[in-house]
């Protein structure tokens, strides 16, 4: 498990995870040999055209397709009055638990608006999203099923819950990571190495590439240089003192 992550040091790793690539990520983990939930395809980057959303998760569950709904938002408004008082990027996860799972629309541009003013970096939510083009020019990221133009009254629940999410459980707490190839939570034990197994990651890879592009190789001798260069950056991971 992750070891001295007071609130500064985790705000440094959310600041440095913030220039990876998401599949660099995962494959970093795939060195230290730890597993990474990773969202399916149900949850879908909507903002393919801005930076990887990085920070802690909120979680809450949502209504917002059932017919008749009163309006219930006393754990929202709780959820923003919270966050405003944290020195952490925040990315408000919703699960959606409406009776019509292709209906819910888990926020549009004003609530985006109000999101971004009590530091919330972005969104994730097995639910749709309306008023795309305003939420973007924001620069509030947002992930989700899709796009859907309405809604039934809003009906707010389990804030700070575990959550199911694109097939994985996200908490309150965890770091996530996500870019146009999809969404992962950050494993806790990986976080005291993980940006040293990136660097390690990233120069395997581009000595990989380097050999996979070359024409006048053979099949044969690609995937022995290759295994051969992996096999070094597993000795490093043995070595390297951050690993």
């Amino acid at each position: 498990m992750a070891t001295n992550f007071d609130l500064k040091a985790k705000k440094r790793l959310i600041e440095q995870l913030a220039d990876s690539p998401t599949a660099l990520i995962c494959n970093a983990a795939d060195l230290l040999g730890i597993e990474v939930p990773y969202m399916d395809q149900t949850v879908k980057c909507l903002s393919p055209g801005l930076p990887p959303l990085v920070g802690e998760a909120v979680t809450i569950k949502l209504d917002s397709s059932t017919p008749g709904n009163k309006a219930d938002a006393e754990s929202y408004f709780r959820m923003l009055d919270e966050m405003s008082g944290k020195d952490l990027p925040q990315v408000v996860i919703v699960q959606t638990v409406g009776a019509h799972k292709k209906r819910e629309c888990a926020a549009g541009d004003g609530m985006a608006k109000t999101m971004i003013s009590v530091g919330a970096a972005g969104l994730v939510t097995d639910g749709g999203i309306r008023d795309l083009k305003d939420i973007l020019n924001q620069g509030f990221k947002v992930f989700g099923a899709g796009q859907v133009v309405h809604h039934t009254p809003y009906v707010w629940s389990g804030l700070y819950e575990p959550v199911q999410i694109g097939g994985i459980t996200v908490r309150t707490g965890d770091i996530i990571h996500g870019d146009m190839d999809g969404m992962i939570v950050v494993p806790e034990e990986s976080w005291d190495n993980i940006i040293a197994a990136c660097q390690v990651t990233l120069d395997f890879e581009k000595k990989a590439h380097l050999v996979l592009r070359q024409s006048g190789l053979s099949v044969s001798s690609k995937k022995d240089q290759v295994k051969a260069l992996w096999d070094a950056a597993l000795a490093d991971r043995k070595t390297n003192q951050e690993l």
